[in-house]
């Protein structure tokens, strides 16, 4: 029953930890802002580069970009930089030039926390006669007019085009959104750019919304997507469009982006975290280097640090299944975290530097996940800030959790006697540090908000949850002091 006791009150720790900590797993990373070209863009020309710009600089690998035909074919393009000048903005130069057709620019980069984004961009080239053939759609009049009051309801509805023109759908709506009914639509015999809509129903005064797709009758024309337009008339008078109360779809009140990786995570940062802390309490506070106890319970830290660590890189290889090991292995992504490994069974054989190594496994937390490396939020700064702050709070509960693990029950008012004074003024200070720093990186990662705002997040809902954590920290210990 002890082994159990021991397993539940790492469970419950290392739940609290992970919200005690800020940045330890990503809510919003870096976003493709602007592409050449353009999804869906008609190019006259070969383009000589295929170039993107990200919310953040973004970390490449050999096939960060790739190009392919309509076929799936590759196109060899020269090795992806970015620019100097603006490290955000990514650039792949085309070797040659590409014959007319379809291409999908495949897209796949590396957030600064250490996600995987993926993107595909698709364009096209067009041949020279295609591109002197081919006339963009145009509405060039209707009737009624948009904004027009027409007297008494009109029978149909007439739309006059620049072309030959087939309507795929059309909608017209009262003021309450209710759908009126209509015929089939028809071209003018005498006309083809001419097409009418007669009413099936007359229409009652109040204001109407027509929404209607359309692309030209030819051949081509049905090949490309239809286009899209609204406009708006009144029977008599304008009145108000009135927008239903639908609801607001159900959202989760837990965290939407918790997944299989984060778990990884999890385990990776909460066993880093209590390995310092404890180890700093052992060291520094009770120092006792051998009990035996505590040499178990590090183990199965251990354990959970490399099962975390597995499941995080097994899921990045999955969304790096093409890139070849030795590069996947370059990434800092992949090599700090087996450098993580490393130090922690490093301080678990050598026990003199094992306080130093776990602080520097535990350091180099910020540079894998969270918002911190992000220039927007402050940069090499917010790097520091962050790692004072888990310095701070894995003193501060690492010791906690030493308290309630390590003694037999008979014996925890005798070390809350001897250890206690010097605990509390390391925890005190530390709570200050975590507070401080909190308060900094909130300031940088979320300058201004709502109570709405709050509520509705995931970092305020992360917030909220860290700060019930920090309060059950601070009096579990009076309870088991009074046990």
């Amino acid at each position: 029953m002890l082994v159990y006791r021991h397993i539940f009150t790492l469970l419950i720790f290392s739940f609290l930890i992970q919200f005690l900590m800020t940045g330890s797993s990503g809510f919003a990373h870096s976003t493709l802002q602007q592409t050449y070209p353009k999804e869906g863009e008609e190019l006259p020309e070969s383009p000589s580069s295929i170039e993107l710009w990200f919310q953040d600089p973004v970390v490449l690998h050999s096939e960060s970009i790739q190009l392919e035909d309509a076929s799936g074919n590759q196109i060899d393009l020269e090795k992806t930089v970015a620019d100097l000048a603006d490290k955000s903005h990514i650039i792949a130069t085309l070797t040659e030039k590409i014959p007319a057709g379809h291409y999908v620019v495949k897209i796949n980069v590396i957030a600064l926390d250490g996600f995987v984004l993926q993107e595909e961009l698709n364009f096209q080239v067009e041949k020279q006669e295609d591109r002197q053939k081919k006339e963009e759609l145009k509405l060039l009049k209707y009737s009624p007019d948009d904004g027009e009051i027409v007297e008494g309801s009109p029978q149909k509805m007439d739309l006059w085009f620049n072309q030959p023109t087939e309507i795929t759908a059309i909608g017209v709506f009262d003021d309450k959104q209710q759908s009126i009914s209509t015929k089939e639509p028809f071209a003018d015999p005498n006309d083809p750019n001419h097409i009418m809509i007669e009413f099936a129903e007359e229409l009652p005064q109040g204001t109407y919304q027509v929404t209607w797709y359309a692309h030209p009758s030819n051949l081509d024309g049905r090949n490309q997507p239809d286009i899209l337009d609204v406009f708006y008339f009144a029977v008599n008078e304008f009145t108000p469009i009135k927008q239903l109360n639908a609801g607001e779809p159900a959202k989760s009140i837990w965290f939407e982006n918790m997944g299989f990786k984060q778990i990884g995570y999890w385990l990776q940062f909460m066993g880093i975290t209590i390995l310092f802390g404890s180890t700093f309490f052992h060291s520094v506070i009770l120092k006792q280097h051998n009990l035996l106890k505590w040499r178990k319970l590090s183990s199965v830290l251990l354990l959970f640090v490399i099962f975390g660590i597995s499941i995080v890189l097994i899921d990045q290889k999955g969304e790096l299944e093409s890139l070849a090991l030795t590069q996947f292995l370059s990434l800092k992504f992949v090599w700090i975290p087996i450098l993580q490994i490393v130090l922690l069974f490093t301080g678990i054989l050598f026990k003199k530097a094992k306080l130093f190594l776990y602080g520097i496994a535990l350091l180099l937390m910020p540079l894998i996940t969270g918002h911190a490396a992000y220039p927007r939020y402050g940069g090499n700064l917010s790097v520091i800030v962050n790692a004072v702050h888990l310095l701070a709070a894995s003193i501060w509960i690492g010791g906690l959790f030493a308290i309630i693990t390590i003694p037999k029950k008979e014996k925890i008012k005798e070390l809350l006697k001897e250890t206690l004074p010097t605990y509390s003024k390391w925890a005190f200070i530390s709570l200050v540090v975590i507070i401080v720093t909190g308060i900094y990186m909130t300031n940088q990662y979320v300058p201004s908000f709502s109570i709405n705002s709050f509520i509705k997040s995931e970092w305020g809902k992360a917030i909220a949850v860290k700060i019930t954590a920090t309060l059950i920290i601070f009096i579990w210990p009076l309870n088991r002091c009074n046990c």
